[in-house]
């Protein structure tokens, strides 16, 4: 059945390769469904009334739901430039709204711009397969507007260029001695495109697809920064997200022949094997889009596509010509939904099908599980997902965590689609910290409580940390504390957290402790701790107030002191706050919550698994390498601990007027 789908696919590829032959060669252009666009002497016919009638664009949007750097990423921006650039539209903002693998940006379209005429998204045969799992909860691909696709991209396999992997046939002799030894990665969750490419793979191979870790990542650009800081080993990922990349060595390309752009690199199919992945790539739109300003962009599409720039774009990029447009195009994608939804299934991939209610009537078992870090890469809570999430792998407990960042509003983003579209996922897990408890508290969250969620557990206690460039003028704690005095004007300061967030609650205190009032002390914010070190190091800020975890072996910072009572592992020779007289200190707890709706069965499984993992000497040795303490707060004493933390945060946030009304 695989190959006869992917056959099918081609077929249809091949199909868009004529249409575009035919509109060269009657100087024609396939639009609005395949309507040919009429001679002079018809120029009064529909389609030339579609596209010279009442619409003109105004603010147009093009939304990437993925960070930049991937595939919808390369879409929107290549598209969108040529579409300013061929006079059709001018000022095209480009979004990237990551997070839950396109159903953050498709939630939030769906329920606030369903009408807006001016708004793109990118789309792809990833869009296709999220509709096909029913992976976008309550929402249905004809729920939109398919305008068009106009150039066809391939899956590629990637190493970094030290890999002892030289070729495609290396990878697969080390998979086929041991799955579980080469860790896979990609721009998408569990069954998103790029993990497709490794299900079907194994499928060829008759390997147990779950045997082989997948680690998944909000877009292709973020997976390729994952393959080359050697978070994972592999990465697929297509040919417009790799092409020109010095960085990367491509074992092969998921395609019959050679594409443009990588004339050196062998095809699957020439290596002997039978798995191909073409991607097209192309634009919807919202459900409630005006007929007028849907004819208008899919003449704007295919004006693009006719273009020499586009051909020029398209070449540069490994595109091979597509031409998919309106009604046809519409045709296709719903037709593609369906057909992914059938392969999907032997994999266990729809959600909502009969297995997935068999799990639910019985004893819980992880199904696909996934671990929310509600900030970028880099914090606390990636750090929390990502060493617990390994642990629970590692200990047999669940196989194939994937880690997804979900950044935006101090954690906000996340959880506000959560508890919209996700609230009863047994499978689906949260980075929690005192962060957490203070947005509540501060009921930062708009409209959620959290007693809304279920507490899961806590099993390591961090603390802040002051922390500065190797270069600063600060040498000590003493020494920025002075300045501070002197002028709190004068020394910025930033974190992971918003204003009133946890990195800031360190600043504030220490402000209290000093009597200077904090408002008078610059403080930026950024979303999570890696962003906020990026900046401290880039001279954006000059001071970060930051974590022992986000920051033990980082050799380009300074820590001056580390805000505890005694002295912890890993920062033996730091001083801490009160050893050098001050009574500010910061403790911070390691943990996990889940949606409220998750059933009892499902927690009380993630509460024994995080118990099991923080018992283990593995747990034990990463908290001594990320210069954790000990703590062990599971179930129900952890739920009490949260909620009364919540309430503890709310009253200390008053007199800083941080609790919105």
């Amino acid at each position: 059945m695989k190959r006869i789908w992917l056959r099918l696919l081609a077929v249809l590829l091949a199909f868009g390769l004529v249409a575009t032959a035919c509109g060269s060669d009657d100087e024609s252009a396939v639009a609005d469904g395949g309507d040919v666009a009429a001679s002079d002497d018809s120029a009064d016919d529909n389609d030339a009334a579609d596209v010279e009638g009442p619409y003109v664009p105004g603010s147009p949007e093009c939304v990437a739901p993925a960070d930049a750097g991937g595939g919808w990423d390369f879409t929107c921006r290549s598209i969108g430039q040529l579409i300013e650039d061929l006079g059709l539209s001018s000022n095209i903002v480009i979004t990237n709204q990551p997070g839950g693998g396109g159903g953050v940006a498709f939630s939030d379209i769906a329920a606030n711009r369903s009408d807006n005429s001016d708004l793109l998204i990118a789309a792809s045969p990833a869009t296709a397969i999220r509709f096909g799992q029913n992976q976008y909860t309550g929402l249905e691909a004809d729920q939109f507007r398919w305008i068009g696709a106009i150039g066809a991209d391939f899956g590629v396999v990637a190493v970094t260029n030290d890999s002892e992997y030289e070729t495609f046939d290396d990878l697969i002799a080390a998979v086929q001695a041991d799955p579980t030894s080469v860790v896979f990665g990609g721009g998408s969750p569990v069954g998103g495109q790029d993990h497709f490419k490794v299900l079907l793979l194994s499928q060829e191979l008759g390997i147990d697809p779950s045997s082989i870790p997948w680690v998944a990542y909000d877009g292709g650009g973020e997976a390729q920064n994952a393959l080359l800081g050697g978070e994972i080993q592999v990465a697929t990922l297509d040919v417009s997200e790799t092409i020109g990349n010095d960085n990367l060595r491509i074992l092969t390309v998921m395609a019959d022949d050679r594409v443009p752009g990588m004339d050196d690199i062998p095809t699957t199919v020439e290596l002997g094997y039978e798995t191909i992945f073409p991607i097209w790539r192309g634009l919807l739109a919202p459900g409630g889009m005006s007929d007028e300003a849907y004819d208008y962009w899919v003449d704007a599409l295919g004006q693009v596509e006719a273009s020499d720039e586009w051909a020029a774009a398209r070449e540069e990029n490994g595109l091979s010509p597509l031409r998919l447009l309106g009604d046809d195009f519409q045709a296709f994608a719903l037709q593609a939904v369906t057909d992914f939804r059938n392969l999907s299934e032997p994999f266990g991939l729809v959600a909502g099908s009969d297995g997935a209610e068999a799990d639910t009537a019985s004893a819980y078992v992880p199904g696909s599980p996934e671990c929310v870090a509600p900030a970028d890469a880099g914090g606390g809570w990636d750090f929390t997902c990502r060493s617990i999430g390994q642990l629970i792998e590692d200990l047999g407990l669940s196989s194939n965590i994937v880690i997804t960042n979900q950044p935006g509003g101090g954690g906000g983003v996340a959880f506000s689609d959560i508890a919209a579209n996700r609230s009863d996922n047994s499978d689906l897990l949260i980075a929690a910290s005192p962060a957490t408890a203070i947005r509540f508290g501060q009921n930062q969250y708009t409209g959620l409580e959290a007693d809304q969620f279920r507490w899961i557990g806590a099993i390591g206690a961090d603390f802040g940390v002051v922390a500065v460039t190797n270069d600063s003028e600060y040498e000590t704690f003493d020494d920025l504390i002075a300045a501070v005095q002197a002028d709190p004007t004068s020394v910025v300061f930033g974190g992971g957290s918003p204003v009133g967030g946890q990195d800031h609650f360190k600043v504030l205190l220490l402000s209290q402790e000093l009597g200077i009032d904090p408002s008078s002390i610059p403080w930026v914010a950024y979303d999570g701790g890696g962003e906020a070190q990026n900046a401290l190091l880039g001279g954006e800020i000059q001071v970060a107030t930051l974590d022992v975890s986000e920051t033990i072996g980082n050799d380009n910072l300074r820590i001056l002191t580390v805000m505890a009572d005694d002295r912890v592992p890993g920062m033996d020779d730091i001083p801490t706050t009160v050893e050098l007289g001050y009574e500010t200190i910061f403790p911070i707890w390691r943990g996990l919550l889940a949606p409220g709706g998750m059933s009892d069965e499902a927690y009380d499984y993630w509460v024994d698994a995080l118990g099991q993992v923080e018992a283990s000497d593995e747990w034990a040795a990463a908290r001594e390498e990320n210069g954790l303490s000990p703590l062990r707060l599971l179930g129900d004493d952890f739920q009490a601990f949260a909620l009364q933390a919540v309430t503890d945060f709310r009253n200390l946030s008053e007199p800083f007027g941080l609790v919105a009304e």
